[in-house]
C-alpha cells in the first residue's frame, strides 16, 4: 500500500511540474489550443527587392502592431491608425490607397520609423517588431515607387507558433502593394458632375470643366523639369478658375507651381520649378491633380470635327543630367454641332429648307420667316434662355434668301422647333417639329464614330415630316451616311375672287352716277329757290 501513494505522490507531481511547465513554452513560440502566442521581444525580418536605383532611402513605419498582455502573452494586433485602418489581422491587412494617403506622411506616423538597410543596392532588409509596416522609398529619380506593406506576423503551422517574415518585390505587378512605374503618366479627363469622361458635346458659351493627374516624381539634382502644357482648341481659359494639390493639400500659386496663360497660342503652362527650385520633393509618389475650366468660343469646329485639347507632361529623367527629358500626353475631345450650316462644304447645309406654295402648288424659297427653338415640349423655355452663353445663336432665327435658318453651336439633345412669324402673304405653319441630335462617343477614347440629326422621330426616312441624317466618322474625318432633307411649307395668302358679270359692274356704275347727278339738281335746286 505504501509503494502504491508513492507512485501516485510520484505522478501528481509530474503533473503539477508539467502543468507549471505550459506557459514557459508556449512564451517560447507554442500554441495554447490554436491560438499562436509570442512574447514582446518576439522580433523578424522584413525585406523589400527590387530597387534598381542607387542612393535612395527607403524606410518603414509601423501602422499595426502586435499586443502582449497577461505577463507579456501575444493577444492580438492594434491598429495604430484606429480610425483609417480598422481591420488588424496583420497577416491579412486591408488597406486601400487613399488610406495609404492618409499616413504616408513622415509627420503624422504615429509608429516607429525604422532605417531599411541594403548591401547589394536592390534588396533592403530591417529587423522589426511582430506587426505590419508602410514602406517608402524617397529619392529615386529614374523611377517612381509607389508605398507598400510588410508585415511580420505570427502564423499558427501544426499546433505551434512560426514567425512569418514578409518579403515584397517592387517589380511584381501582380502585388497591389508594390508599384513602380518608369515616368510619370499625365491622364486628362472631363468632369461633368459625378462623372469623369474623354469626350462630350457642348453648347457654344458653355463652361467644360478639366481634370488633369499624375504621379509626382522626386528630383534631387541641378536639371529638374516638371510642368504640364495643355493646348485648348475652340475653348478660352477661364480666368482664376485653375487650382493644384498634391496629396489632397492645395498648393500656392507662385510659390509652388507656376501658372502662364498664353492668350496668342490658347495654351495654359503650369510649372512646378520655380526661381529654378523643384517644389514638390515632400510629395513624391503622391498624387497631383489641376482643376480648370474653359469656355467653349465661337471658334469651336463644327459637326464631327473635334476640338482636341491636347495636354502634355514634361518631366526630366534624371535631374542630375542636362537635357534627359521625357513626356506624356493625353487628350480629351469636345464636339458641338449646327443645323443648316452655311459654311462651304458643311455637311448640315440644305437639311431644312423653308418654302411656299401658290394657287398653282408651286413651291418658292421663303425669306423672312421666323423660327424659334424651344428645349421643352411644352414650349415654354427657348434656347437662348435656357442657354445665353451662345452668342452664336439665341434661339430665334429667320430664313435667308435660300429658305435657311442657321442654328450654330448646339450640344447632342432633343429641341423643338415651331414657326413663330410668317413671311407677308403667307400663312403661318404651326406644326411643332421635333428635332434630335444624337451622339455617339467611345467611351474610351473620348472620339465621336457617329451621330444624326433627326426630325419628328424618323427612324429612316418618310414623309415631309418625318426624316433622318445620318453621319459617321473616320480616322477623325466626318462623313455622311444619308441625309434626308426637309421641306417645312407655308400656304400664299391669295386676293378675293372677283364675283358677277362685267353688266353687274356696269349697273353699279350707272347706279353711282345717277346718285350723285340727283343729289347735284338737289342743292341747285334749294340754292334757286333761297333767291
Amino acid at each position: 500500500m505504501s509503494k502504491l501513494k508513492k507512485m501516485l505522490s510520484m505522478v501528481l507531481a509530474m503533473v503539477m511540474v508539467l502543468a507549471m511547465s505550459i506557459p514557459t513554452f508556449a512564451a517560447n513560440g507554442k500554441t495554447e489550443g490554436n491560438v499562436a502566442t509570442g512574447t514582446a521581444s518576439d522580433k523578424g525580418t522584413i525585406t523589400v527587392s527590387g530597387v534598381e536605383e542607387t542612393g535612395v532611402t527607403v524606410k518603414a513605419y509601423q501602422i499595426i502592431k502586435a499586443k502582449y498582455e497577461n505577463g507579456g502573452k501575444f493577444s492580438g494586433y492594434e491598429s495604430l491608425y484606429p480610425t483609417i485602418i480598422t481591420d488588424v489581422t496583420a497577416d491579412d491587412i486591408t488597406v486601400d490607397s487613399a488610406q495609404l494617403a492618409d499616413i504616408i506622411d513622415a509627420t503624422k506616423v504615429a509608429g516607429t520609423e525604422y532605417a531599411m538597410t541594403s548591401t547589394d543596392g536592390t534588396t533592403y532588409t530591417a529587423e522589426v517588431p511582430v506587426g505590419s509596416y508602410l514602406v517608402v522609398i524617397s529619392g529615386a529619380e529614374n523611377k517612381i515607387y509607389n508605398p507598400l506593406v510588410v508585415s511580420v506576423v505570427y502564423k499558427n503551422k501544426d499546433g505551434k507558433t512560426a514567425m512569418d517574415f514578409n518579403e515584397v518585390d517592387v517589380t511584381d505587378t501582380e502585388n497591389a502593394w508594390a508599384k513602380v512605374s518608369d515616368t510619370p503618366d499625365l491622364d486628362k479627363k472631363i468632369v461633368e458632375g459625378e462623372n469623369k469622361v474623354k469626350g462630350n458635346t457642348v453648347n457654344i458659351g458653355d463652361t467644360v470643366n478639366y481634370e488633369l493627374s499624375t504621379t509626382i516624381p522626386y528630383y534631387g539634382g541641378n536639371y529638374p523639369k516638371f510642368n504640364i502644357v495643355d493646348k485648348l482648341n475652340g475653348l478660352t481659359y477661364k480666368e482664376n478658375s485653375l487650382k493644384v494639390t498634391a496629396d489632397g493639400k492645395e498648393l500656392t500659386a507662385g510659390t509652388d507651381y507656376k501658372l502662364t496663360v498664353n492668350e496668342a497660342k490658347n495654351e495654359i503652362t503650369v510649372d512646378f520649378v520655380v526661381n529654378n527650385a523643384y517644389t514638390l520633393n515632400q510629395y513624391q509618389s503622391k498624387a497631383l491633380v489641376v482643376t480648370y475650366a474653359a469656355t467653349v468660343n465661337q471658334d469651336a469646329a463644327l459637326n464631327g470635327v473635334a476640338n482636341v485639347n491636347d495636354a502634355t507632361l514634361n518631366f526630366t529623367k534624371d535631374s542630375k543630367v542636362d537635357g534627359k527629358d521625357g513626356s506624356s500626353n493625353d487628350k480629351t475631345y469636345t464636339y458641338t454641332f449646327d443645323i443648316d450650316g452655311t459654311a462651304d462644304g458643311s455637311l448640315t447645309n440644305e437639311l431644312i429648307t423653308k418654302v411656299g406654295t401658290t394657287s398653282s402648288e408651286q413651291k418658292v424659297k421663303l425669306a423672312g420667316a421666323e423660327f424659334t427653338l424651344y428645349t421643352d415640349a411644352d414650349l415654354e423655355t427657348v434656347y437662348g434662355t435656357a442657354y445665353p452663353e451662345n452668342k452664336q445663336f439665341n434661339g430665334v432665327v429667320v430664313t435667308d434668301a435660300n429658305g435657311q435658318m442657321t442654328m450654330t453651336g448646339l450640344k447632342a439633345g432633343t429641341y423643338y422647333l415651331k414657326e413663330t412669324k410668317a413671311p407677308n402673304g403667307y400663312t403661318l405653319n404651326d406644326t411643332v417639329y421635333t428635332i434630335v441630335i444624337d451622339a455617339t462617343i467611345d467611351e474610351t477614347t473620348g472620339k465621336l464614330t457617329a451621330w444624326s440629326i433627326s426630325v419628328n422621330g424618323a427612324t429612316i426616312s418618310g414623309d415631309d415630316h418625318t426624316v433622318r441624317s445620318t453621319f459617321t466618322v473616320t480616322d477623325d474625318t466626318p462623313a455622311i451616311g444619308t441625309v434626308e432633307k426637309i421641306e417645312i411649307v407655308n400656304t400664299k395668302i391669295s386676293n378675293l375672287p372677283s364675283t358677277g358679270g362685267i353688266g353687274t359692274t356696269i349697273f353699279t356704275i350707272g347706279g353711282c352716277v345717277v346718285m350723285i347727278a340727283a343729289a347735284g339738281l338737289f342743292f341747285a335746286t334749294r340754292k334757286k329757290s333761297a333767291k
